[in-house]
């Protein structure tokens, strides 16, 4: 806002507050409530050579208009005033996202001054669908004193499950006891010196006389 004068801003904020804004005085500016409940704040020290500019596209976002618009501004010229003046009758006729075609049709002007006209006025574009649209920037809310800040929702632990070793201890008892228990094998073994004529192999045999062994056949049953 350095490019105001302090006669100039006064003006501007006696228009917003005769427009139905609410204006509370800051250290660094002013905090504006606009009646549409939009909300913004201008501060004083921005070195922004185009802060003037989006504060006029602020205020006219928010439904208001700009005090020095209804009279020949010393800084613009009176041609220029009025293509600005049928540029801004123009966009009272179109959507609220429209196309540069869409502006040159309505509007009957070049391409130069309505580019112009859209940088001062604070609209972007954006490509969509293959075609590129212009719309007024949004601008994102200011808090205010009054307004409570949304509370974060704390995650709730998960209750702890209590261990105890003794019901642990008699589920595996009993777990165990339901489980069939496994067939044992009963070997019977039977003496076959008398019934039984075992061959055996000479090599065997001559291995363990001479490891000093004895050789004995048994046969078993289950």
């Amino acid at each position: 806002m350095s490019a105001l004068s302090s006669k100039e801003l006064s003006r501007v904020v006696e228009s917003m507050r005769s427009q139905g804004a609410d204006l509370v005085r800051t250290k660094k500016g002013y905090l504006v409530k606009f009646p549409n409940g939009a909300s913004t704040t201008f501060h004083f020290t921005n070195s922004d050579n185009r802060a003037t500019r989006n504060m006029r596209a602020v205020v006219l976002r928010a439904g208001l208009s700009w005090p020095f618009d209804a009279r020949k501004d010393p800084g613009m010229d009176p041609r220029t005033k009025r293509t600005y003046d049928t540029i801004r009758e123009a966009l009272s006729r179109l959507p609220e996202s429209f196309t540069m075609d869409q502006l040159l049709e309505a509007s009957g002007k070049s391409t130069g001054p309505i580019h112009r006209y859209l940088r001062d006025y604070g609209y972007v574009h954006q490509r969509e669908k293959g075609s590129t649209y212009w719309r007024l920037a949004e601008e994102k809310p200011v808090p205010t004193p009054d307004t409570k800040p949304i509370p974060i929702p704390t995650p709730t632990p998960e209750p702890e499950v209590p261990s105890y070793p003794e019901i642990e201890k008699a589920r595996q008892l009993l777990q165990a006891q339901q489980q069939p228990e496994k067939l044992k094998s009963v070997r019977e073994f039977l003496d076959t010196a008398d019934s039984w004529n075992v061959p055996v192999p000479e090599n065997l045999k001559e291995m363990a006389d001479a490891m000093g062994l004895q050789i004995e056949v048994r046969v078993w049953r289950e």
